[in-house]
């Protein structure tokens, strides 16, 4: 951790803001995830080195228009490097080129849905966040 200390003016040592950020961000994550070791939450005192990990996280299909022109290209170029990020947390990712329409009806209707992710393009608009911004 010293690396990531600096002298201030009045000659105390203090730790770099992002250092902190990161620190306190991974203890949420852990602490959210119920991963604090010991306790198996269930009330017992297992020390989790019984080599039970839970339940696998089963493989993410993520869909990108695959009939867009230029954009395609550039989800093309993107896909794997998305993928590499996902797969870097323990899950493996399909990436499935659909056609437009397919991939937006699919969006529209949960039950037609045979996605995880889905890398489309939007414009950046307050009205993204209606969870039927397809059917408006």
């Amino acid at each position: 951790m010293a690396a990531h200390t600096k002298q201030t003016g009045d000659g105390e040592r203090s730790i770099e803001r992002r250092t902190l950020l990161q620190a306190l961000s991974g203890a949420a994550a852990v602490g959210l995830a119920g991963c604090s070791g010991g306790d198996g939450g269930d009330g017992g005192s297992s020390s989790g080195s019984d080599g039970e990990l839970g339940e696998r996280v089963s493989t993410l299909q993520m869909e990108y228009w695959s009939d867009y022109g230029g954009f395609t290209t550039t989800q093309e170029q993107m896909a794997p490097i998305i993928s590499q990020g996902i797969e870097s947390l323990g899950t493996g990712v399909d990436i499935v080129p659909k056609d437009l329409g397919t991939n937006t009806g699919q969006q529209a209707n949960d039950s037609n849905r045979a996605n995880n992710i889905s890398f489309t393009w939007w414009v950046p608009a307050a009205d993204r966040l209606d969870p039927q911004e397809l059917l408006n």
